[in-house]
């Protein structure tokens, strides 16, 4: 059975998330999924991921492969700085080819951490079909 939360649920979600601190219970696709907005690095504040309670470092590595990256936010990143990849492309495609190089290469990682809650909704209403409001505080 597929039930999928309201907009006005949504916008409890966002306002809960929204604040200095906050926590949000929903149920997706049979697993517990809570967000706490809290401190995540000093001055910074963030919205962490936890899956039925836990919240492992192995389900962020993009080379494993786990049901819970579903509900975590898929990131890249640039391996070379802009000032360095100017330099490589000045070196030309053989010379690159030669060293093996890729100055456009990227890194990839599943990150448990959010900026935004309408980022979260986006996310979840494109990837899931069973989202249930179970709690908002905040």
């Amino acid at each position: 059975m597929s039930k999928q939360i309201t907009r006005e649920q949504w916008q409890r979600v966002e306002e809960a998330l929204s604040g200095v601190f906050g926590r949000v219970d929903l149920m997706v696709d049979g697993r517990k999924v809570t967000f706490e907005r809290r401190l995540v690095a000093e001055n910074r504040l963030g919205i962490m991921t936890y899956i039925n309670g836990e919240l492992k470092g192995c389900w962020t590595n993009p080379n494993e492969q786990h049901d819970e990256q579903r509900y975590l936010r898929e990131r890249s990143c640039l391996f070379y700085s802009k000032k360095d990849r100017n330099y490589l492309k000045k070196l030309g495609k053989l010379t690159l080819n030669r060293m093996k190089v890729d100055a456009d290469r990227r890194y990839e990682w599943y990150d448990q951490i959010w900026t935004r809650a309408g980022a979260i909704r986006r996310h979840y209403e494109k990837t899931f079909t069973s989202i249930e409001l179970i709690e908002a505080i905040g």
